[in-house]
């Protein structure tokens, strides 16, 4: 079956190989399937750059699906799915697999998981969250035979019971090669439930049956795998997965910690960075280890530090850009608010690492975006994982910077204060009493934590990013329920 997956991949691996020296010739094309006969200077000129506040009540055309997606500050967005939307990701996602067999070989010896696009439990039974989705027809029809974790999961009634009957799944394969998610947290808080669940797991796997949420996935079926059972309860992960050799995910910007906390998790696997891929759009993907720009994907703009608006062949090698998208289910020069940094260059093709969100956390009128908040953390004096902003209406809200101890504490910080107060507005603002003091959070148990406010949250749980800032609407909750 691996082999049949491969080929599959081969002639668009090729492809995007065999023209990385003619990256603005390739983008004009893909323009001119979109616009045809119009010159960038005339494409650009009739497009304003957009954001998803100019789609949301667009009537788009020829729509397949539409699929869910939240940023780290925004609410639910329904981005549009097309047919040649889809075969625009399909390109990216072939080119990518391809390079990730031929670096790794060793995971065409077992099964794949690959992490689904989770819905909020208000959003289950609207949309069907299948990650496969992404693919052509054809590639799906193959890919379908290596994965761990069925489709049905999705079915589940609840993001809580999907999520342990996805452990079930990965638990009763031993097989398990690679896995492929967005966030390190989001494995990190798998595991964690999976202590939580252990014994849960362990029967499951023994009888073939729900032991835990059973009315829940009354429409998911249940794995079986004595022999697994065991490793469950001995807590011994490299017999659970001896085969596991990658992991895919985040790797830069404020998903570093995370990683490496993954690998101290994983200590014998890869962890294998992902590119940006956006629901909106793919924009770079790994290829010979380096995060190559997806050109044969969408029409590629980027914004500079100065706001100067280029197409992607006057990328310069160091410079600080911000996408903007032109793809073919209809966003039309859309802006994803990310920054990335051209590193270097295969061929034409510019290599991008990502850099943060362009994001602004403003409670009060405090203004303290992102790339404030992580110097912020730079300059704490502990290592700290990000800052929380309390946004619950009920009090005045502050920030808190949170820590992994050995003791839950919570307590008032005047370190934190004194490093925000160098921003005029949240100064502004504490000194008008919009804002409380700033406080720190140890916790003990900090995959738990997070897993708890993802759970709190209105971003979906398998979506939502870990930033340098997070809002939390009701953090006194959470601080009470775990130093009770």
């Amino acid at each position: 079956m691996h082999k049949a997956i491969k080929l599959s991949l081969r002639s668009d691996y090729q492809s995007f190989m065999n023209n990385r020296n003619n990256l603005k010739q390739t983008q004009m094309e893909i323009l001119h399937q979109m616009f045809p006969g119009l010159t960038y200077e005339q494409f650009s000129s009739d497009h304003p750059i957009t954001s998803w506040s100019d789609w949301k009540n667009y009537q788009f055309s020829d729509v397949l699906f539409f699929q869910p997606t939240s940023g780290s500050t925004q609410k639910c967005k329904w981005i549009p799915y097309t047919k040649k939307f889809i075969l625009q990701l399909d390109l990216a996602i072939a080119a990518w697999l391809y390079d990730l067999y031929e670096c790794y070989p060793a995971i065409a010896n077992g099964v794949h998981y690959w992490s689904l696009s989770w819905l909020p439990d208000e959003l289950r039974g609207q949309s069907n969250n299948n990650d496969l989705k992404k693919l052509s027809w054809a590639k799906r029809v193959v890919f379908k035979n290596i994965m761990t974790v069925p489709n049905s999961v999705q079915y589940a009634k609840t993001s809580e019971a999907s999520q342990f009957a996805t452990l079930c799944w990965l638990a009763a394969h031993s097989d398990l090669t690679f896995i492929s998610i967005w966030s390190p947290t989001y494995l990190l808080s798998l595991m964690s439930l999976m202590e939580t669940h252990r014994v849960a797991i362990a029967k499951t796997l023994e009888q073939g049956r729900w032991h835990q949420f059973a009315e829940e996935l009354a429409l998911v079926e249940s794995p079986k795998a004595p022999e697994q059972a065991e490793f469950i309860l001995t807590n011994n992960q490299r017999q659970l997965w001896p085969m596991l050799k990658v992991i895919s995910c985040w790797t830069s910007a404020d998903a570093k910690i995370w990683a490496d906390r993954l690998q101290r998790l994983f200590p014998e696997c890869i962890i294998h960075p992902k590119g940006l891929f956006a629901t909106e759009g793919v924009v770079s993907i790994p290829i010979q280890n380096q995060l190559v720009l997806s050109y044969r994907s969408h029409f590629y703009e980027f914004k500079l530090a100065d706001g100067e608006i280029v197409p992607s062949w006057k990328l310069q090698l160091g410079m600080n850009v911000s996408p903007i998208l032109t793809s073919a289910n209809g966003l039309t020069r859309y802006h994803l608010q990310d920054w990335l940094k051209v590193y270097g260059f295969l061929g034409e093709l510019p290599l991008l690492t990502f850099i943060g969100r362009e994001a602004t956390v403003d409670m009060v009128g405090e203004k303290i975006d992102f790339s404030s908040g992580r110097s912020v953390l730079a300059k704490y004096s502990k290592p700290s994982v990000c800052l929380i902003a309390n946004t619950n209406s009920q009090v005045i809200p502050f920030y808190t910077v949170l820590l992994e101890g050995e003791v839950n504490q919570f307590a008032p910080d005047n370190e934190l204060d004194q490093l925000l107060c160098e921003y005029h507005h949240y100064r502004v603002a504490r000194e008008f009493g919009q804002l409380a003091v700033a406080h720190k959070l140890t916790v003990k148990n900090l995959e738990q934590f997070l897993y708890q406010i993802k759970m709190q949250s209105h971003l979906n749980f398998g979506d939502q990013k870990l930033e340098a800032i997070i809002k939390v609407q009701n953090l006194e909750e959470l601080v009470h329920a775990i130093t009770s």
